[in-house]
């Protein structure tokens, strides 16, 4: 298995090794039952054999993905919901209703394979005042035994930090801080009504508090290509990429640091906008193994899609019933998995992390298709 993470690169480097190796044990402990499978990379064909991945993978939830929040504090340049340019338009700002989590919770309970509860969303979940009560409720009413809740950490105060100390105690606890830019003012630049130095003192602050529980502090960061790197070969921009993270290296050295590359894309929402190219990724298993709740409620065939398809509401109907038997999910399991036509299933196409087939020539590894160069 180690093979399929070091095949991927050209050159190997430490932090190449160091991330591989991670990929490797979390593949492992996610998947004990298939820890010898065997998955080949076709260099011929620039691509994985992936459908040797998802033949046989059980189609089971074990990510609940909710989300608390559609408004946000910031406005991010390219976000598709609250950018200024942004492609998605909104009906409102809404905060999830309570009524809505114990309707979620009273489902989860039923759901015996969920190992992992995840806050996310159209915006930032500490916004949600009730977040806290929502999230002990879920945990309190399934089977998760983790949790991982992304924010701007514009919010990380206090009071925010006595309540992670709560989560912290009762299951294992991920934060994961939004940080792009490779500098703090390309930061703020990016993530507009960011503050890098607020954000780095509330980061720093709820680590103090948190490390005793053994809380996982993760930054999620990528970096818009300056064009004197645009048109480099696949190594020189992967390399550019993670040394731009050496001011959150520095900055903080208690958390784990995940850099990618970006560059503009029209394809999204105009100039000022990115696509993620990654230079390791596992497969991708949202379809199979992850459900995912708005705001109000709507359950989505994929939170990654720029426009997700509706399949149900957790207030009218069973959300596990609705994913497990849904036509369109069911759809593209079979394009990943079957031997028909190879291609891309209609949510995967507007996916943040897909190759960008027509804009640049380099490689970029897509979650679980092609590696695609032009």
């Amino acid at each position: 298995m180690e093979k399929l993470f070091l095949s991927k690169a050209k050159k190997i480097t430490p932090a190449f090794i160091k991330k591989a190796l991670w990929q490797f044990k979390w593949y492992c402990k996610t998947y004990p039952e298939r820890k010898n499978q065997k998955l080949k990379f076709n260099r011929k064909l620039k691509r994985y054999d992936f459908r040797s991945f998802y033949k046989n993978l059980k189609v089971e939830p074990r990510d609940l993905y909710v989300g608390p929040s559609s408004a946000c504090n910031i406005k991010c340049r390219y976000c598709r919901y609250h950018g200024e340019s942004g492609k998605v338009q909104m009906t409102g700002k809404n905060l999830m209703k309570y009524e809505t989590a114990q309707a979620i919770a009273t489902q989860a309970k039923k759901i015996t394979t969920l190992k992992r509860l995840i806050f996310t969303g159209r915006g930032e979940p500490f916004l949600n005042p009730r977040w806290f009560d929502m999230a002990k409720l879920i945990i309190n009413n399934s089977t998760i035994t983790e949790m991982c809740i992304f924010s701007n950490c514009m919010l990380l105060n206090e009071e925010t930090i006595n309540k992670l100390v709560e989560i912290s105690s009762m299951i294992k606890l991920e934060l994961v801080a939004s940080i792009d830019g490779s500098s703090p003012k390309d930061t703020e630049y990016w993530r507009k009504g960011s503050d890098y130095e607020i954000i780095k003192r509330n980061f720093i602050i709820a680590n103090e508090i948190l490390r005793k529980n053994h809380v996982n502090f993760y930054v999620q960061g990528a970096s818009v290509l300056p064009a004197e790197m645009r048109g480099q070969d696949y190594n020189t921009i992967m390399q550019w990429a993670d040394s731009s993270g050496d001011y959150l290296r520095k900055d903080f050295p208690f958390a784990s640091i995940g850099m990618r590359a970006c560059m503009p894309d029209a394809y999204m929402l105009g100039t000022d906008t990115i696509t993620v190219a990654e230079p390791i990724r596992n497969l991708c298993r949202e379809l199979f193994n992850s459900i995912y709740i708005n705001d109000y409620g709507d359950i989505l065939d994929c939170n990654c899609a720029l426009e997700p398809f509706v399949i149900g509401n957790v207030l009218s109907g069973d959300m596990y019933d609705l994913w497990r038997n849904s036509s369109r999910i069911a759809e593209a399991r079979s394009i990943l998995s079957g031997g028909g036509e190879l291609r891309e299933p209609e949510q995967c196409l507007t996916c943040y992390g897909r190759p960008c087939k027509n804009t640049h020539e380099f490689v970029i590894l897509n979650e679980g298709f092609e590696i695609c160069q032009k």
